[in-house]
């Protein structure tokens, strides 16, 4: 699995010559967007000495993983990640240090949600300003604030990551019915 990991969840090129076109639209503000990145939890079982460690904040016993995903909802990087009750500032961490993980070249960044600290290669929607699709419903888009129009193409351009990811989900559901981790 380690092996396939490292040859096929690659980016296509990663010195990333080009942006998407799908980007075209929404310049100047996203011309060095080349993927999103999002951390993931997917349930495991664990033995019971280590439970405390991978309980999640929504009660769940999982790991975090660290997904990137292109703008054509291509893999180019999935990471083990670590414990459930890891921040995925943590995870992410961990996999910027694997000689496989895909830094964004110079002049290129990764769409990154809250969850993460804005640093370069790393583009961070405002803070304190709304940011989900859902807090946008019903709401003309003339009338938002610039930092809250920014926001809503941030989000919009990350929406389809977190349906990518529940594919992983669904794949390792069905394949992998009992995850188990030893520490």
């Amino acid at each position: 699995m380690y092996r396939w990991a490292q040859t096929i969840l690659v980016p296509v090129d990663r010195n990333y010559p080009r942006v998407s076109q799908k980007l075209g639209e929404y310049a100047p503000w996203f011309d060095g967007c080349i993927c999103a990145i999002d951390g993931a939890h997917i349930k495991v079982e664990v033995n019971q000495e280590a439970k405390a460690d991978f309980f999640n904040r929504k009660g769940e016993i999982s790991i975090n993983i660290c997904a990137i995903v292109d703008m054509d909802g291509r893999f180019s990087y999935v990471g083990a990640g670590k414990a459930g009750a890891c921040h995925d500032m943590a995870v992410l961490k961990d996999c910027q240090a694997n000689e496989w993980f895909p830094h964004p070249p110079t002049g290129r960044y990764y769409l990154a949600d809250e969850g993460y600290m804005e640093s370069q290669g790393y583009m961070t929607p405002f803070r304190n300003t709304r940011y989900h699709m859902n807090d946008f419903r019903g709401v003309e888009l003339e009338m938002l604030e610039r930092e809250e129009k920014f926001n809503y193409i941030h989000s919009r351009l990350r929406n389809p990551l977190p349906e990518t990811i529940a594919l992983v989900k669904d794949i390792a559901a069905e394949y992998v019915t009992d995850l188990c981790i030893f520490f």
